[in-house]
């Protein structure tokens, strides 16, 4: 299909140094891609329970840059994916559609929970559309996810993983 608009052409990757694995997440394919560098690459689904394809387009946006950043808010997508190396997991982000009469143009966004080896775990949505699915980090402590509040503060909201119950939980924290 024809993909256009620069978020499409984004490549996420995160390296699991712990199997020496690198995973690479591509913002149109539920499917993320495993290798070591030194075999095959293994593919392994990675979609979101809450869309179903990402349709790609005809149209030739080049010169119409508005329309082709319209496309791409209303289209599901993915972004980031990391590894937390403190609970031998990954995370993926999913990126759900705006609806175009919402007056908060910003895509919401879910957690998508792999385990060690790349098997889907769970899903789990993130509360506001004030969270920021790029400025996330890991710790010790779990996954904290950025909410922005205004220029002068920083307010990161963390994300526990329950394994047993293959859910995340979240709690606040201003860092």
């Amino acid at each position: 299909g024809q993909w256009f608009g620069r978020n499409y052409r984004k490549v996420y990757s995160t390296f699991n140094k712990d199997n020496n694995l690198f995973a690479y997440s591509f913002p149109n394919d539920h499917y993320i891609y495993s290798t070591d560098h030194q075999s095959a690459p293994k593919k392994s689904y990675a979609g979101s329970k809450y869309f179903g394809d990402i349709v790609a387009t005809n149209k030739h946006w080049f010169s119409d840059k508005d329309a082709a950043f319209d496309y791409y808010q209303n289209q599901p997508s993915y972004s980031t994916i990391i590894y937390d190396p403190y609970r031998k997991c990954y995370y993926r982000i999913a990126e759900h559609p705006v609806s175009p009469d919402e007056e908060f143009y910003r895509k919401s966004f879910s957690i998508i929970l792999l385990d060690d080896n790349l098997n889907w775990m769970g899903e789990c949505m993130v509360p506001d559309k004030r969270h920021s699915e790029n400025r996330l980090f890991v710790s010790d402590a779990g996954l904290y996810i950025n909410r922005m509040v205004n220029e002068h503060n920083m307010t990161y909201y963390l994300y526990e993983m329950k394994k047993e119950a293959r859910t995340l939980r979240y709690s606040i924290h201003t860092l």
